[in-house]
């Protein structure tokens, strides 16, 4: 007899049909994304083998709280119907024992429902006592923003490819305007050099890519009218020694304060 914690996928897997008789409600085609789930949170799958499978699983956890200082918590205790009472349940117990003193734990401590009067026999065999009562009270959530519903997985996948999707277009759009400033650099040494007539728009974007057009002719728009404002500057037309560095302010509303 091993006792082993389960880590793969495939480990999980052949806990499912132990697991199944103290569980029903868990669906084996979502055991191992359950379990999965809860690993973060420090949940462990420990299980017996022998030759012919799982027999015995168990799963717990090691916290600790103000009222019992460092404990090992069993969320799950099982064995198949056809290999009780022979001693599968006891040897997992006594291993979770062993990993509660390995891991500095003061306590264990578990929860079995109230019809369990055959279980309550086998822990209080076992050395453990009825200490308290555990009161619960069922709440209707909303299903939908649970963390393990399909749709909340399908909305995470979701959010995940559009978040790099929104990244990937700011990344493409970053890098085609370096480009585009470094070819406006270059242009005037491709066109000294013969290299490109950009004035040709065969020449300047032979792939007749649109957003190249007008990148192009914005640019040219804009070092067109400073120029002008240049000249305009020169000539003493405008007073404003600001409205260059503004980047234009209409002749209705320039500052004309000083005339």
């Amino acid at each position: 007899m091993k006792i082993r914690i389960a880590t793969t996928d495939a480990e999980i897997e052949a806990c499912w049909p132990v697991m199944r008789e103290l569980r029903p409600h868990i669906a084996e085609d979502h055991f191992v994304f359950q379990i999965r789930h809860q690993e973060p949170s420090g949940y462990r799958l420990a299980y017996v083998q022998e030759s012919d499978g799982v027999v015995a699983v168990a799963g717990f956890r090691i916290d600790e709280n103000l009222a019992w200082g460092r404990f090992l918590y069993v969320d799950d205790l099982v064995t198949l119907p056809g290999q009780r009472s022979k001693g599968y349940g006891a040897k997992l117990l006594s291993w979770l024992k062993g990993q509660a003193a390995k891991h500095g734990c003061e306590q264990i401590h578990l929860d079995s429902g109230t019809q369990r009067k055959e279980a309550h026999r086998f822990y209080e065999r076992e050395g453990m006592v009825l200490a308290s009562f555990h009161f619960v009270e069922k709440i209707a959530p909303n299903k939908a923003l649970q963390p393990t519903s399909p749709l909340t997985r399908r909305r995470g996948r979701a959010y995940s490819l559009g978040v790099i999707a929104e990244e990937v277009t700011v990344m493409k759009k970053a890098l085609f305007s370096s480009l585009l400033l470094i070819a406006f650099a270059v242009a005037p040494i491709s066109v000294a050099l013969g290299q490109v007539d950009y004035s040709d728009p065969e020449q300047r974007n032979p792939q007749g890519d649109k957003d190249v057009e007008e990148g192009y002719q914005k640019h040219q728009k804009e070092h067109k009218e400073k120029q002008e404002k240049e000249e305009r500057k020169e000539k003493g037309e405008i007073e404003d020694p600001y409205e260059v560095d503004r980047g234009g302010v209409d002749d209705a509303n320039r500052n004309t304060q000083g005339k």
